[in-house]
């Protein structure tokens, strides 16, 4: 059976459910690498040192898979049960979404190093 990586096109365009899906999907790629580009910035301008960069990235995607996994492992199958795929893709959307305004409203512009002589004034 030999196909090419396209030959399912045709049925993800036809298909509103699949587009919607791949469009999620895509859109969550996307703002994932935002963030993450986001976050680096943030930390290159306020931690210098590589080492003790590597540490903060370290300890994030440490906490980041532990919460990941306690949370599949003692609420998800509960909550699955108790309301539904239906509500339950609902309100990962909308805690998603309500995540990334919540952050969006918080950040603040990283400006590169102050020189002498110049100000990061508008």
């Amino acid at each position: 059976m030999e196909a090419s990586a396209f030959a399912a096109l045709p049925e993800l365009i036809r298909s509103p459910y699949l587009l919607g899906v791949a469009s999620w999907v895509s859109l969550l790629s996307f703002g994932a690498t935002i963030v993450y580009y986001a976050q680096a910035n943030i930390v290159s301008a306020t931690i210098h040192d590589a080492a003790a960069q590597t540490r903060l990235f370290a300890s994030i995607d440490l906490a980041v898979g532990l919460l990941s996994l306690a949370t599949q492992v003692f609420a998800t199958a509960k909550f699955l049960k108790r309301f539904g795929t239906g509500i339950a893709g609902r309100c990962f959307a909308c805690h998603l979404c309500g995540g990334l305004r919540s952050a969006g409203d918080r950040a603040e512009p990283v400006r590169g190093g102050d020189t002498p002589g110049r100000t990061n004034a508008g």
